[in-house]
């Protein structure tokens, strides 16, 4: 999901990155006007299983928690994101301001959702750990309305996730086992 590229446009907007992967850019279709997507993208709905405290919930919450980040890709949209995430989750913060930030200067992503694998789950304290691999497809984007599109290649690698309190709280790469 637009790592490469997004890497680089989040270095542009943000600062030096940390291990937080980039953020995901969802499908959407050209406007021939502006070259911009027009988003074709609905507001994903909270399953019922994502407010169980249990390995199966926070599963869910997690699978929720990264349609509401290829959504905001998509769309600049990060209210629900930013909802869900925890105020101290330094990759979710870095992603909502990309989007927020991108598309407010006249930028876009597009492609490279990110889909999920198989999941795995362990429980330590009142934290759940969701280990799992992540693949996205090529993509491109632009950090903002005068840049120009940046192309960037498929994917995939293995994030953990900490779910506590219904909150998604940390992102991590390299976290899969």
């Amino acid at each position: 999901m637009r790592f490469g590229g997004i890497v680089l446009a989040a270095a542009l907007l943000l600062g030096a990155c940390t291990d937080d992967p980039a953020p995901k850019e969802p499908t959407g279709t050209t406007s021939a006007t502006a070259g911009r997507p027009t988003p074709t993208a609905t507001l994903p709905v909270m399953p019922d299983q994502a407010k169980e405290n249990s390995p199966e919930g926070a599963t869910a919450l997690v699978a929720y928690w990264v349609e509401l980040s290829n959504y905001a890709a998509e769309t600049g949209d990060v209210e629900a994101l930013a909802r869900i995430s925890a105020s101290d989750c330094e990759g979710c913060a870095k992603y909502i301001e990309l989007y927020r930030t991108t598309y407010s200067n006249g930028g876009y992503f597009k492609g490279g959702a990110w889909e999920l694998g198989d999941a795995r789950v362990s429980h330590v304290d009142e934290s759940y750990f969701v280990a799992v691999h992540v693949s996205w497809d090529k993509s491109s984007f632009k950090a903002d309305a005068h840049d120009e599109e940046h192309a960037d290649g498929a994917g995939s690698d293995d994030l953990t996730f900490e779910v506590r309190g219904g909150k998604v709280r940390q992102l991590v790469l390299g976290g899969a086992e």
